[in-house]
C-alpha cells in the first residue's frame, strides 16, 4: 500500500483510539482534513530577500505586495478560486472580508484598520494556475524590525505541534549562520525520522536578487549560477536544502507584466547611440535624474522599478538581437531570470509529490500527537511504526533529494542519473522510470530484471560504501515493486490476459 493511502488508514484508526479524548480527536481531524488540501509551500527568508517579488513572478501577476507595508508583516496565503476575492483570519476568531483594488496594475491590499498583531492571516483567493496544484504563503522577512513579525515566520516553519506547512522555498542572497539554524530546525521538525544523514525532500533553495550581484552588470546572472552552484556543494547547505536555485525575481515579475509603453522606451533606449546610452545607464541614480530628451524621467523611474537596472541592460542588448516584438521581449527576459527552472523545480519536487509531502506531514505529526497525548491502546503506535518502516515511496523521495544534492560520491554520473530516473524522477509509470517504451510490457519487465540484477549486485559488493548499498536496496525494492505489476506472461504483442496492453501505473511502494 502506497504511503498516502496508509497514512488514512492509520488515521482512521487513530480517530477510534482518541474516541474518549475530545483533544486529541479535534487533533486528529485536524490531520485527516489536511490530506484533502492542497499542498502548503511557504516562501521564506530574510527581511527584503525578495519574497514577495518572487511570488509574483511564480503567479505571474504583481499580487503581492512589495512594499514594507503593514500587509508583508502578516502571513499572506494565496489560494486556488476562479473568483478574486481577499480575508482577514483575526486571532480571536473572527473573519473580515477585504475589498481588492488595483493601482498601477497592481494589486493594493490593507487590514482594513487591524494591527499586524491581531491578524493570523490574510488569505487571497486567485485564478492562478500554480495555486491549484498548492497554496502558496508569503511570509514576513526573518529579522524584520518587528520582533513579532519575524516569529510569526519562525512558528509557521518550525512549530512544536509538527509543521504548519508542507514545503519551503527558502531565499538568501548571502549564506548566513541564521539562515542555516532556521533550515536545520525545519529539516528537524518536518522529518524527524530521516536520522542525521537524512537530506531534505521540501526544501528548496533560492539565491534571490541574482540581477544584484556586481552592481547589477550583464554578468550578474552568471556570477549567480556560480555562487548558486557553491552554495549547493557546501555540507552544511546541501544536508538542509535539496537545490540551490538563482532567481532575478525582478526581472520575472516584470517581464511577465511587460506593458507596451515600457516596451516602446526600452526600444528607444536602444536605438540611443551607445556611448550615451552607457552613460546613462552607468547606475540606478544617473538612470533617473540625467536629463534625457528621448524618455522621460517618469519613463525611466517606471522601467527601474519594474525591471531593475539589470533588466534594462539586458532588454536593450536583446532588442537588436531578434526580440525586437513585446512578445519575444518578455519570453527571452523571463527565461533569462531563471524562474523557469525554479517553476520546473516546484514543479518536479513539489507538485509531482504532493500527496505523498502530505501524506508525511501527516504523520510527523501524529507522531507528534503520540507522543504528548498516548492513547490506551499500544497497538496505534506499533501501527505508525509500522507504516513508517514500510514507506518506500518516502525513502525514495529522500533518495532523489540525496541524489540532487549530490550526496552519493560513490556513483558516478551515469550511475547517479539511472538512480534518479529509477526512483521516478523523470516520471512515476514503470516505462518512465525503465527509460523504455511506454506500452511494451515485456521491455519493461526485462529492463526491470536487468536493473534488479545490477543494484543487488551492487549492494552486496563488500567494497561498496554504505551510502551506495542503502541507496542500491532502495533501487533493488523498485525493480522488484515494478516486476509485482508486471504480468511475467506479458510479450511484445501485448498482455496476454485482460486489460490494456499499457501499464502507466505507478509502482507500489
Amino acid at each position: 500500500m502506497r504511503t498516502p493511502q496508509a497514512t488514512r488508514a492509520l488515521l482512521a484508526a487513530a480517530a477510534k483510539a482518541y474516541v474518549d479524548n475530545p483533544v486529541a480527536t479535534r487533533a486528529v481531524e485536524a490531520i485527516r482534513s489536511r490530506l484533502d488540501e492542497p499542498l502548503r509551500v511557504a516562501i521564506a527568508g530574510n527581511i527584503k530577500a525578495g519574497k514577495s517579488t518572487l511570488l509574483n513572478g511564480l503567479l505571474g501577476e504583481e499580487v503581492a505586495a512589495t512594499d514594507a507595508g503593514e500587509c508583508t508583516m502578516v502571513s499572506t496565503w494565496y489560494v486556488h478560486g476562479s473568483v478574486p476575492s481577499a480575508r482577514l483570519y483575526l486571532l480571536d476568531g473572527r473573519t473580515v472580508p477585504l475589498v481588492l483594488r488595483r493601482t498601477d496594475g497592481r494589486l493594493t491590499l490593507d487590514l482594513a484598520g487591524y494591527q499586524p498583531e491581531q491578524v493570523s492571516r490574510m488569505e487571497v483567493t486567485w485564478p492562478s494556475p500554480i495555486l491549484s496544484e498548492m497554496t502558496l504563503i508569503d511570509t514576513p522577512g526573518l529579522g524584520s524590525l518587528t520582533t513579532e513579525a519575524s516569529q510569526r515566520t519562525v512558528e509557521l516553519v518550525t512549530p512544536d505541534a509538527g509543521p504548519g506547512v508542507d514545503a519551503l522555498i527558502f531565499l538568501m542572497r548571502h549564506r548566513q549562520a541564521s539562515d542555516i539554524e532556521v533550515l536545520q530546525e525545519f529539516h528537524q521538525q518536518s522529518d524527524p525520522t530521516a536520522g542525521s544523514e537524512g537530506y531534505p525532500i521540501n526544501v528548496l533553495g533560492v539565491l534571490s536578487r541574482a540581477d544584484e550581484l556586481g552592481g547589477g552588470g550583464l554578468e550578474a546572472l552568471f556570477r549567480s549560477r556560480e555562487m548558486a552552484d557553491s552554495y549547493a556543494a557546501s555540507p552544511e547547505i546541501r544536508t538542509v536544502c535539496q537545490q540551490v536555485l538563482p532567481v532575478a525575481g525582478l526581472v520575472a515579475q516584470g517581464a511577465q507584466t511587460l506593458r507596451q509603453a515600457e516596451f516602446e522606451s526600452l526600444r528607444t533606449l536602444a536605438r540611443m547611440p551607445k556611448d550615451r546610452r552607457e552613460l546613462l545607464m552607468l547606475s540606478a541614480h544617473r538612470f533617473v535624474s540625467v536629463p534625457d530628451p528621448d524618455v522621460s524621467p517618469d519613463a525611466r523611474r517606471d522601467l527601474l522599478d519594474r525591471l531593475g537596472l539589470f533588466g534594462i541592460r539586458l532588454a536593450v542588448v536583446l532588442l537588436p538581437n531578434g526580440f525586437d516584438d513585446p512578445m519575444a521581449l518578455a519570453a527571452e527576459l523571463l527565461r533569462r531570470s531563471g524562474l523557469p527552472a525554479l517553476q520546473s523545480a516546484v514543479s518536479s519536487v513539489y507538485a509531482q509529490s504532493a500527496d505523498l509531502l502530505k501524506a508525511h506531514t501527516a504523520l510527523t505529526r501524529l507522531s507528534k500527537l503520540l507522543l504528548s497525548q498516548p492513547p490506551s491502546d499500544e497497538s496505534l503506535a506499533r501501527q505508525l511504526e509500522a507504516t513508517q518502516l514500510s514507506a518506500h515511496d518516502l525513502r525514495e523521495l529522500r533518495l532523489t533529494a540525496k541524489l540532487r544534492a549530490g550526496g552519493l560520491p560513490g556513483l558516478d554520473s551515469t550511475e547517479q542519473e539511472r538512480a534518479l530516473r529509477l526512483v521516478g524522477a523523470n516520471g512515476d509509470s514503470p516505462a518512465e522510470r525503465l527509460g523504455v517504451p511506454d506500452g511494451d510490457p515485456h521491455l519493461v519487465r526485462q529492463a526491470a530484471q536487468e536493473e534488479l540484477v545490477y543494484w543487488r549486485r551492487l549492494a552486496q559488493e563488500p567494497l561498496t560504501v554504505r551510502t551506495v548499498r542503502d541507496a542500491a536496496d532502495i533501487l533493488s525494492r523498485t525493480c522488484e515493486g515494478i516486476l509485482a505489476i508486471t504480468p511475467a506472461a506479458a510479450t511484445t504483442a501485448g498482455w496476454s490476459g485482460t486489460g490494456p496492453a499499457t501499464d502507466s501505473r505507478s509502482v507500489p511502494r
